[in-house]
């Protein structure tokens, strides 16, 4: 996750959303021989849930370049990130200020007459969601999480198409609750994730209007069945096929990919049956970005729950 200054506004970070896409389509091939496909905006800004003076910066190049039949026998993807970050440090000059790697991302801050951190990450170009899921069955379990960058860019489809405004501004109140609560010197972990905290909210806003269609006070209910589910976490079992999301909605169902399916407790992941949110959607507390593994600490979510209130406007 990429997390901007206070003072960086919804337009300035645009606008480096578009240096960044630019340079990546324009000179990424040139200078590394990564030919970018598509490059997508991921995270809360390109989800369309960012909190005004906070931002996810992510940027997911997708490439030909990196061969599926290597990864398939074991070739890894740091190659490949290490290519990329040597080609933003060099061509971002005095902007680039590294904060780090993981496996499939690249981690700065953009320093120019504004400081943003931003993530981009890499990944093999996919036609389709179900040629991904069938690479995913048939690489090795303990490997499969290095991949979650992969559905990028049907997340952002999905938060555009299917998760209205109403949702959004819910989604918005409570990245600005977990802003204000979290407290970076807590060493514990659990850091709520932007992607889990959005879908979290959006699942108890589904279903609250589901089973009350003619309700009026929505955030409160909503709210409130979030505090249920946070308490009652060790039975969570949160899927997105039984009636939650109208079939046109889906990008899969559990009985297509059995072997994919991840085990209770659960929170599926609506475009990757395999990503348990319920472990990679918390911390730990540094920053490490929205995909990948977490460390599945509740402790700071149930301790600090009731202090949520998504009845407030930003």
């Amino acid at each position: 996750m990429a997390e901007a200054s206070d003072v960086v506004t919804h337009g300035e970070a645009k606008e480096v959303v578009h240096e960044l896409v630019l340079l990546l389509q324009n000179e990424l091939e040139k200078s590394t021989g990564i030919n970018p496909v598509e490059v997508i905006k991921g995270g809360s800004l390109g989800h369309g849930t960012a909190v005004p003076g906070d931002f996810d910066l992510d940027l997911v190049v997708y490439t030909n370049s990196i061969g599926k039949d290597n990864l398939r026998l074991g070739t890894t993807m740091e190659m490949w990130t290490s290519k990329l970050e040597k080609f933003l440090r060099t061509a971002l000059k005095q902007k680039y200020k590294p904060m780090g790697t993981t496996s499939c991302s690249v981690q700065f801050a953009y320093k120019d007459e504004i400081e943003v951190e931003v993530d981009i990450l890499i990944s093999p170009h996919w036609r389709s969601l179900s040629e991904f899921y069938v690479f995913l069955s048939s690489i090795p379990t303990q490997e499969r999480m290095n991949f979650s960058v992969c559905t990028a860019k049907w997340q952002a489809q999905f938060f555009k198409h299917f998760v209205d405004d109403e949702a959004k501004e819910l989604i918005k109140r409570a990245k600005a609750w977990r802003n204000k609560t979290w407290k970076e010197h807590i060493l514990s972990g659990g850091r709520p994730k932007s992607y889990f905290l959005s879908l979290l909210v959006f699942y108890a806003y589904r279903k609250v209007k589901l089973m009350h269609p003619y309700v009026t006070d929505v955030a409160r209910m909503t709210c409130e069945y979030i505090k249920q589910l946070v308490r009652s976490h060790r039975n969570m079992d949160i899927v997105w096929d039984d009636g939650v999301l109208s079939s046109g909605e889906l990008f899969y169902r559990r009985s297509e990919y059995p072997n994919l399916v991840c085990s209770r407790p659960r929170m599926m992941d609506p475009m990757n049956p395999h990503n348990n949110l319920y472990m990679s959607g918390l911390g730990p507390a540094a920053r490490r970005g929205n995909y990948g593994v977490g460390d599945g600490k509740w402790e700071w979510m149930v301790s600090n729950i009731d202090t949520l209130d998504l009845m407030k406007p930003l």
